[in-house]
């Protein structure tokens, strides 16, 4: 299948495992980060205050100070954002399932925990060395350090949490991140601190690897809602040499009949096939009005290629 990919890294692991299933992969960026100097310098001079750094993009870790002060632990979404990493720095937790639910089911028992003692290096990569339990010591319970917070005045991102919480935790994220995780690691009693430290904003007019390539492409994998919403932004695309459609509200499509896969899973329209790497994705795609013909069912380069080759069965 040729394969749009809105990723315009070489080697970037999406391509590599798209391309190993031997699919033909057309890369180019939907989007451009830009980063936001206030939200990165505020961060920064929290990174002493809290207890976790909670890392959900690999965008972020270019915006922060490295290393991390002494006692501040680092927990990181999945392995393939764990090896943006810069070297010689390892994540005390790399969640296992590369999601914001994973990341805190794993994280959770940590924050919760008697005695708090240091988690185990993860068997996906990172995590620090644990000492024996003897010598481990109660986490003293940090909270005096951040001062009764104020509203942000940014209007997105800024404090979470507010109670005095045993611990405290600081999420750098993009502005469009919603609060999913920040509100349900609150609910421990955390103190979270969400703070968009850059943004991602559409790249206009369309790359030209995609005008280009639209009338051949079978599927578009899109990795984000921006990038969705980015798409939509396109105002023509050429479809198989015939009038140009607007891509906005639908994509252009044959008329096919859908094709029940899972309950989950199901085919498009037509194509180009639409395929999500997550549900807030394929929402972001049915709010534009656009068939999803495929949601991953793991947030995985792995769980990309799968669900590409459901529809091609």
């Amino acid at each position: 299948m040729h394969i749009f990919l809105p990723r315009a890294d070489l080697e970037d692991n999406f391509a590599t495992v798209l391309r190993s299933a031997g699919h033909q992969v057309i890369q180019a960026d939907l989007t451009k980060t830009v980063e936001l100097p206030a939200g990165i310098a505020e961060a920064n001079s929290r990174l002493a205050e809290v207890d976790w750094v909670v890392i959900t993009s690999r965008r972020s870790i270019k915006y922060l100070s490295w290393p991390l002060p002494d006692g501040v632990q680092l927990a990181v979404i999945g392995a393939g954002t764990a090896a943006h990493l810069p070297d010689g720095i390892s994540a005390d937790l790399v969640a296992e399932v590369a999601s914001g639910t994973g990341l805190a089911n794993e994280l959770i028992p940590l924050l919760t925990s008697v005695g708090e003692p240091s988690p185990q290096p993860s068997p996906t990569g990172g995590g620090r060395k644990t000492p024996p339990a003897e010598t481990q010591k109660e986490t003293v319970p940090r909270e005096e350090k951040i001062p009764s917070p104020q509203p942000s005045p940014r209007g997105r991102g800024g404090i979470i949490s507010t109670g005095r919480g045993q611990k405290t935790i600081l999420l750098p994220t993009s502005a469009k991140a919603d609060k999913n995780l920040a509100n349900r690691l609150a609910q421990t009693g955390a103190r979270t601190i969400q703070i968009p430290i850059y943004d991602t904003l559409p790249i206009t007019p369309p790359p030209a690897e995609l005008i280009e390539n639209w009338a051949n492409i079978d599927v578009v994998v899109l990795l984000a809602s921006s990038q969705a919403k980015a798409l939509a932004l396109s105002p023509t695309l050429p479809h198989g040499g015939r009038e140009k459609k607007a891509l906005s509200p639908t994509l252009p499509h044959g008329g096919r009949e859908k094709k029940a896969l899972s309950p989950t899973l199901h085919m498009g329209r037509g194509r180009p096939y639409l395929v999500a790497l997550g549900e807030p994705t394929a929402i972001t795609c049915a709010e534009l009005g656009w068939p999803v013909a495929a949601v991953a069912e793991h947030p995985t380069p792995e769980g990309i290629a799968n669900a590409i080759a459901a529809l091609e069965s």
